[in-house]
């Protein structure tokens, strides 16, 4: 009778605990963006360059030149980085043109919303 008890007990402190491990914390997918020149001339072409923690990530750039604004989605390659080539056009000089990244995309183990950015003044 009391190894009865005694597997009634283990019994019910079985049913106690938790039936699965506690969540594990995603690590956060970090990007960068960085431009192939920092004072391009009107009329030149310059390179985007998106680098994120791991490949397979989504991110969306947001270029803005004064009142306007293009998106452009890149999708990271293995080695998590992608390139992106664009003319400067002719713009202002002096004028600054922001690009603004956000992880909107990653892989398993990896959570979302990071935020990148960098700028370029044309000359």
């Amino acid at each position: 009778m009391i190894a009865a008890g005694a597997v009634s007990a283990f019994a019910v402190a079985g049913l106690a605990a938790p039936a699965h491990a506690a969540p594990q914390s995603l690590k956060a997918d970090k990007c960068s963006l960085h431009v192939s020149v920092a004072r391009p001339r009107a009329g030149q072409e310059e390179t985007l360059t998106v680098a994120t923690t791991a490949g397979g990530t989504a991110v969306r750039v947001r270029i803005r030149y004064r009142t306007v604004s293009h998106t452009w989605k890149f999708t990271t390659s293995a080695s998590a980085r992608a390139t992106r080539k664009f003319g400067v056009g002719r713009p202002t000089p002096g004028w600054k043109v922001t690009l603004a990244g956000t992880v909107t995309g990653a892989p398993k183990g990896y959570r979302t919303g990071a935020a990148c950015g960098t700028s370029f003044t044309p000359r």
